[in-house]
């Protein structure tokens, strides 16, 4: 009927980086590090605050914060 199974390869080329990486798992080629173009705000958040700046400390926040609890378990 014409189907046939078509194995897909492990590594694919990321333009981004100009390299190759795996297709899934750690450091894959699709993984996308840049923010979205549009976030959301609420009417009665505070016009001086940049969101993408207020987005990536939280993330920092957080990244911090987990890296405190894997220490204090070891």
């Amino acid at each position: 009927k014409g189907i046939s199974k078509k194995k897909k390869d492990r590594m694919v080329f990321d333009e981004k980086a100009n390299d190759w990486k795996p297709r899934w798992g750690y450091n894959k080629a699709s993984k996308d590090d840049d923010l979205p173009p549009i976030l959301e705000v609420a009417p009665n958040a505070d016009p001086s605050v940049d969101p993408f700046e207020k987005k990536t400390n939280e993330k920092k926040e957080r990244l911090q914060k987990q890296k405190n609890r894997e220490k204090r378990n070891e």
